[in-house]
């Protein structure tokens, strides 16, 4: 068996403390405007891709993640967060087999979002079926 790099990664299945309840997780070159939500301050992190494991810990940290980091909304799936995308600028956004809530501004929809965003709690284990299915699939052909 070869695992899938992003839905094998042991940081995914680990327990992490929730120290957040939302953060916003950037594309290096799509920056989200707006990061303030009432007093409050939302934790920022920009996804350069080369920093994995850093990013895993800053999903697991919080409950909810909003992103428009592809990577980001994936894996926050799979570690069973709520996921908002804002600002969707690419058509992938929308092939999620596990749908996040789409959004166009955090300041003005952000709360209700919240509310409406859904935790997909079989995501990892279907995700890791999937490429198992694969695998035997290619391994038949061979």
């Amino acid at each position: 068996y070869v695992p899938c790099a992003s839905c094998m990664h042991p940081a995914l299945r680990k327990t992490h403390s929730i120290k957040n309840d939302i953060v916003i997780i950037e594309h290096k070159k799509q920056l989200i405007k707006g990061t303030e939500f009432g007093a409050m301050s939302i934790p920022r992190f920009v996804n350069s891709g080369n920093n994995l494991e850093q990013m895993i810990e800053l999903i697991g940290s919080a409950n909810t993640v909003v992103s428009n980091s592809y990577h980001a909304i994936y894996w926050a799936t799979l570690m069973k967060k709520k996921t908002i995308c804002v600002g969707a600028w690419s058509s992938k956004f929308f092939t999620f087999k596990h749908k996040p809530v789409y959004i166009k501004s955090i300041n003005k929809e952000l709360a209700e979002a919240i509310d409406e965003a859904k935790i997909y709690a079989t995501a990892l284990d279907e995700s890791i079926m999937a490429n198992q299915k694969m695998w035997n699939n290619i391994q038949a052909l061979v």
